[in-house]
This record gives C-alpha cells, sequence and structure tokens, in this order.
C-alpha cells in the first residue's frame, strides 16, 4: 500500500486499505468515469487512478490546485447519468442537507452505478463549524435505499480499542506539540516531536495493517457481527465505508 503524506491517524489507514479492496471489486470497461466528490487535496486519487481513465475531482472550495470544478454537493452541475463512479469521502458530515446531496449523487450516476462513501462516526469534531453530524451502518443503510441504492459492501474502521490507541495517541501528540511551544525548552522537544509523531504513525499503521481483515469490521451485511466479545467491541467503530450500487429503475 502506498502511505500518503497526509496520513497521520488510525482512521486514515484503515481507510486506504478498504477504499484500496473496494475499488478492487468495482466492475469497470474502458472509458469509465470516476467522480471524487469532495475531493479536498485528493488523497486517494493514487488508489482509483489505477482503475479509471477518466477522473474529475469537485469540491466547495479550491484545496488542490488540480481541481477541475468547483461544485456543491447538494446542487451538482452535472448532467444525469455522467458518471460511473462517485467517491464521497469524508464529507457527509459536512453537508447541511445530506438527504439532497445523496440524492444528487443519485442522479448523476448512470444505471448501476456505484458509491463509494467514507464517513466518520467516534471521531473529534473537525472543520468546525461544518461539522453536522455522525451516522451509524443503520442510519446510512435507510438513507441511502431511500435515495435508490444497494449496499454491497460494509467495512467497519477499527473498534473500541482502535479508539483507546487513537485517543492515547492524540493525548501524547498534545503534550509533546504543547511542550515543543514552551521557548526555554522548546529546542529540546521539537525534535521529540518529529519522532513522536513518526512513531504514532507507524503505530497506526502497524495497527491497519494486523486488524482491517477482522471479521467484526467486515459485516456480511449490515448489523452482522455485533454480537459476542468481538461484537461488543464493533459498536465503537471510527468510521465506515462502503460500497452502494443504484439500483435499476
Amino acid at each position: 500500500m502506498e502511505r500518503g503524506s497526509q496520513l497521520l491517524n488510525l482512521n486514515d489507514f484503515y481507510n486506504r486499505y478498504y477504499l484500496e479492496d473496494i475499488f478492487s471489486k468495482i466492475e469497470t470497461k474502458d472509458g469509465s468515469t470516476i467522480l471524487d466528490l469532495g475531493s479536498g487535496a485528493s488523497p486517494y486519487q493514487n488508489i482509483y487512478s489505477k482503475y479509471f481513465s477518466k477522473r474529475m475531482t469537485a469540491d466547495m472550495e479550491i484545496r488542490n490546485k488540480k481541481l477541475d470544478v468547483i461544485a456543491n454537493s447538494e446542487y451538482l452541475p452535472f448532467k444525469n447519468g455522467s458518471f460511473d463512479v462517485v467517491l464521497f469521502s469524508e464529507v457527509i458530515e459536512h453537508v447541511p442537507n445530506h438527504i439532497l446531496a445523496v440524492s444528487e449523487i443519485s442522479r448523476i450516476l448512470n444505471a448501476k452505478g456505484y458509491l463509494v462513501i467514507t464517513w466518520p462516526f467516534i471521531y473529534q469534531m473537525h472543520e468546525l463549524p461544518h461539522d453536522y453530524r455522525r451516522i451509524t451502518e443503520y442510519g446510512m443503510k435507510q438513507i441511502l435505499e431511500n435515495a435508490g441504492f444497494e449496499i454491497l459492501i460494509i467495512k467497519r474502521r477499527g473498534d473500541l480499542l482502535s479508539i483507546l490507541f487513537t485517543v492515547l495517541g492524540i493525548l501524547l501528540s498534545g503534550l509533546v506539540e504543547a511542550l515543543a511551544r514552551l521557548p526555554v525548552i522548546r529546542f529540546i522537544f521539537e525534535p521529540i516531536r518529529k519522532i513522536v509523531n513518526w512513531m504514532l504513525e507507524n503505530i497506526y499503521h502497524g495497527i491497519a495493517l494486523l486488524t482491517y481483515k477482522f471479521a467484526h469490521l467486515n459485516p456480511d451485511n449490515i448489523g452482522d457481527q455485533l454480537e459476542g466479545v468481538t461484537g461488543a467491541l464493533a459498536h465503537w467503530p471510527l468510521g465506515y465505508c462502503l460500497l452502494a450500487r443504484k439500483k435499476e429503475q
């Protein structure tokens, strides 16, 4: 797996492993088109570019010099059936009207087009003040089915243990960051800060690599693998990755 410069936490590593898996399972053909909606800095372009020769990025604001279209996901400037696949990664929690956004994605997908969507669940507030919601897997099932999608693959990004590792990492990096800002001892803790961040990133990478195939993180259907000890752990995912397909009308 190629590691990107922005992959700094456990959630990111889970995301990349699951997106690698999901994109490898999508049926594509020559000329298949993908829209990376809410693309930001396009951190997953190196994954989907292996499968799609026609790619487009869209976002509300320019965060990447290679952005193709400035667009609001609630009112997309594309014709019906314009794309074979839409990637909607870590965006739905920031959209004021997420129901309308998912409906718009359904509209611009062609018949039996695919939606690849990722979203956080047990995760800190971010992109403030535009952080509006957290959605369970059951809630996402309802949203997608109401918009005319069927769910093909669901992945849980980590569990309660993943959360504990993440929180401990945040506390450690935050403490070192604070010490590195103190004038008198800054010169001591600045190099330590870099070492700690490097160490945490590699720990997160290792945890994701060792655990992302666990059964309770890869249920066959929404709500599966939630019983027993590991099932109890799975009640606390960092987030989700999901593949859905547009139903034939």
